[in-house]
């Protein structure tokens, strides 16, 4: 857990709810969805997160599968879900978290409405690739 100590005390001491040690040793960190925040970062530039350490405070499973499309190396969340954990043990992905909890309680404290919560948890349901999650869920903002 020692290499996610920066990123847990930027979500903790700030309003952050997503935080990322980049490749190159800078900072990045926001808050909003976590889907979001990923889709246009990774429209941006897909490398932009490659070899990062990423902290979130809520991670699901549409979320799990974009930072697995991201190429991150580690992840730590405060709360996370069972499905979140399987993607990324799965793809060999270093995880810590603190909670496990139900789907239903990845959005709760967010911005995000509970209806486009939903669509991104439906629309990833039975999907395991990461790529064609990203697909999906690029088409729904």
């Amino acid at each position: 857990m020692d290499e996610f100590l920066k990123i847990i005390k930027e979500l903790k001491n700030k309003n952050n709810t997503f935080v990322a040690e980049l490749s190159n040793g800078k900072i990045y960190k926001t808050s909003g969805c976590n889907v979001e925040i990923l889709l246009s970062k990774l429209n941006e530039d897909e490398e932009f997160f490659m070899d990062s350490m990423v902290g979130v405070k809520k991670l699901g499973k549409a979320g799990a599968l974009l930072l697995v499309h991201a190429n991150v190396c580690g992840v730590y969340a405060a709360d996370i879900t069972n499905e979140a954990i399987e993607v990324l043990e799965y793809f060999a992905i270093e995880v810590e978290y603190e909670n496990i909890v139900g789907a239903d309680k990845i959005s709760n404290g967010t911005k995000m409405s509970n209806a486009k919560k939903k669509s991104y948890t439906e629309a990833i349901r039975e999907i395991e690739d990461p790529m064609e999650a990203f697909e999906i869920l690029n088409s729904l903002v």
